[in-house]
């Protein structure tokens, strides 16, 4: 296996597993709850941690309606997308905090 790193860490046949935590989007739109997610993570060994990111608008239209129902808090998926979505200055302070936690 050809080796490589990620965040300085050396990803090899012999290296440690390397463990990434899946965020998704279970932070429902709130920078607590990932701020939350995001040490936990850290807390419990993860290397790094993933979320899901989606542009309402390239991705769906506003009277598009769920294909497979998942909430019935929101009206379509235009509507879930564009609530659970950050900001740029808030995924540059996810990102700042991530750091923090190397």
């Amino acid at each position: 296996m050809q080796t490589f790193k990620i965040a300085n860490k050396l990803i090899s046949n012999n290296s440690k597993t390397f463990i990434i935590a899946e965020i998704g989007l279970a932070h429902m739109g709130s920078l607590n709850i990932a701020h939350s997610f995001i040490d936990a993570a850290a807390k419990f060994g993860a290397d790094a941690v993933k979320f899901q990111m989606h542009i309402a608008s390239e991705e769906s239209t506003i009277d598009e309606k769920f294909r497979i129902r998942i909430s019935s808090q929101y009206k379509s998926r235009y509507e879930y997308w564009e609530k659970t979505s950050f900001k740029i200055e808030e995924w540059n302070e996810i990102i700042n905090h991530c750091k923090k936690k190397k």
